[in-house]
């Protein structure tokens, strides 16, 4: 569950830099608001995201290799967010989504 909330908070805040369309509609099908009994209401996507993740031996470069692979193999356009997620901005993320993903949880 950490692992998924870890994207969906990076994702989340790429979406106030990029404004894709593509990026706001996958954040609406995965949305933790959304989630019932403590399980997304999208449990392939969840599967999908937890089975390329792993927080606890991951680096700030592999989540973000792991995090671009991912959204360039959905289908929509990311490609103004695979650019912010490739700038420098990243490990500012990376650490606010792990705070985040530590309080929500």
């Amino acid at each position: 569950m950490k692992n998924y909330l870890v994207c969906y908070f990076i994702l989340q805040q790429c979406m106030f830099e990029t404004l894709e369309d593509s990026l706001c509609e996958l954040l609406n099908r995965i949305s933790p608001e959304l989630w019932e009994d403590g399980k997304p209401t999208d449990e392939q996507l969840y599967n999908e995201w937890s089975s390329i993740i792993d927080t606890e031996k991951m680096t700030v470069s592999r989540m973000q290799k792991s995090i671009s692979d991912k959204l360039s193999a959905l289908d929509g356009d990311f490609e103004k967010t695979l650019s912010v997620l490739g700038g420098k901005s990243f490990e500012y993320y990376y650490l606010q989504a792990i705070e985040r993903s530590e309080e929500f949880l």
